[in-house]
Formats: C-alpha cells, sequence, structure tokens
C-alpha cells in the first residue's frame, strides 16, 4: 500500500467531501423553503379568487 496510511485514516482526514454535503444539505434547504412558498401563495392565490367571485356575484345581483 503507497501512502503509508490505512484508506480510513485518509478518508478521516480528508475535508473535501463534507464541504459537498454542506452544499446539499444547503440546496435541500433552500429547496424546502421555495416549496413552502409556492404552497402558501397558491393557498392565498384560492382565497383571492374565491372572494372576488363572491365580489362580481354580489355587485351583479346575485344570489
Amino acid at each position: 500500500m503507497r501512502g503509508g496510511g490505512s484508506i480510513l485514516a485518509r478518508l478521516l482526514a480528508d475535508r473535501r467531501g463534507s464541504t459537498a454535503v454542506e452544499y446539499a444539505l444547503l440546496g435541500s434547504l433552500v429547496a424546502v423553503g421555495c416549496i413552502a412558498a409556492i404552497l402558501a401563495f397558491a393557498s392565498s392565490r384560492d382565497g383571492l379568487w374565491t372572494r372576488v367571485a363572491t365580489d362580481i356575484v354580489g355587485a351583479m345581483g346575485g344570489p
């Protein structure tokens, strides 16, 4: 074996993989935040159209 150390010791000393994991966690956090924002917007949008429909029916003299 070249390099003089065990594979496990070299993997534990290598910090390049931890950066990739940190970026993956950050990316997943951003994705979850985007999904939550889109769902909140969709919920408020549905309420908006319901309110608009009610106002239009009332303005036209409907039930």
